[in-house]
């Protein structure tokens, strides 16, 4: 029971570092601090540690040796890569979500379309950012692909 509820801290986590990062909070090229982060998150370093792993696979940051993890600087060719990369693996993981979705799986993903609408309405672009991160983690739960999340 502990490592599930570590794995979704670490998610929590992983889903914050990125939006700071989106966002610009964390500027292209800045280490990240593990520290810092650690404590501005509400947590210990282990899950911002393995968060920026996850980010580094995912293309976001990158480790230099003896050195930390920074954000990368991205040009407009990588960055449109990268886009097209993340767009056809939630392709897939829509496909496999729509044949084997439960119905709780679907009755939650409604719930987050109807709160991201809810969040356009009000003209609340964080809270939209911070359930759409949701909304495909939860689609790559439900799509049952445990490789690809």
């Amino acid at each position: 029971m502990q490592k599930l509820r570590q794995r979704s801290l670490v998610l929590e986590v992983r889903d914050a570092l990125e939006g700071m990062i989106l966002r610009g909070e964390v500027p292209a090229g800045e280490r990240l601090n593990e520290i810092n982060l650690a404590e501005q998150l509400g947590v210990s370093r282990g899950p911002v540690r393995e968060a920026a792993r996850s980010l580094e696979r995912e293309g976001l940051v990158k480790t230099v040796t003896n050195q930390g993890v920074y954000v990368r600087k991205l040009s407009l060719e990588d960055a449109l890569e990268l886009y097209d990369l993340r767009a056809g693996i939630a392709g897939y993981l829509c496909t496999r979500a729509a044949e084997s979705a439960t119905p709780e799986d679907k009755s939650d993903l409604r719930a987050f379309v109807d709160r991201m609408d809810a969040a356009v309405r009000d003209g609340d672009e964080e809270r939209y950012f911070e359930l759409n991160l949701a909304f495909h983690d939860r689609v790559a739960t439900a799509s049952g692909a445990t490789r690809a999340k």
